[in-house]
């Protein structure tokens, strides 16, 4: 267990977790070709589901890893991200599906695998649907969505990225009610039981794959 305690002290001293997150509008910015042609497959999945296409999605500052075409089915009021994120020769490609309703409640799909680190929200349902296609995720997304009674939000009536970036603060002040997290300056950090559990997931995760 010694690799994972000193990647958890790397971690509490030395990491830091960005209050906002590093996403803008894309409209109108070049997306590199190869990344281009996957996130055009992945929304062509959600439209064949009865999406249809919202806005483009960018980093916001150099560096950023995340380009992303947001879609709404008008008919389940849900707003999809189509999300292809990169580092060097990393890369995921992947679905995540958010239906919101009057009283708070939120149904979030994603399939991708990646580890869970934070305390989820007391007012989310979360499906973590790992490698299965864009359609299954849909339709279970759908039948979750019919178990919640209620109105649900429109998603095509406010700014997806304003969404996020609430949604995102939202979580990050949560984990700091959790211990999970500890302010840093305008963003935040692990405390020392979060760096370890967090640590302790990825290394798993990283086992089991």
């Amino acid at each position: 267990m010694l690799v994972p305690l000193l990647a958890a002290l790397r971690s509490y001293k030395h990491q830091i977790v960005p209050a906002r997150l590093n996403i803008a509008d894309g409209a109108g910015v070049l997306v590199p070709l190869e990344r281009a042609d996957r996130l055009a497959a992945l929304a062509g999945e959600l439209e064949a589901q009865g999406f249809v296409p919202r806005s483009a999605v960018a980093p916001a500052d150099p560096g950023g890893m995340v380009y992303a075409r947001v879609l709404v089915d008008p008919h389940n009021a849900t707003r999809a991200w189509a999300i292809d994120a990169a580092r060097g020769s990393n890369v995921q490609r992947y679905v995540e599906l958010l239906t919101e309703w009057e009283d708070g409640t939120v149904v979030s799909t994603v399939n991708h695998g990646n580890p869970q680190l934070f305390e989820s929200l007391p007012r989310l349902r979360q499906l973590r649907l790992p490698g299965v296609p864009v359609a299954t995720a849909v339709a279970r997304h759908r039948e979750a969505c019919e178990e919640v009674p209620g109105r649900r939000l429109d998603p095509a009536e406010r700014d997806p990225i304003e969404v996020a970036q609430e949604q995102n603060q939202e979580m990050l002040a949560h984990q700091e009610r959790c211990g999970i997290l500890r302010r840093r300056g305008e963003d935040y950090g692990f405390t020392l039981r979060g760096a370890w559990r967090s640590t302790l997931r990825i290394h798993r995760a990283m086992q089991a794959s």
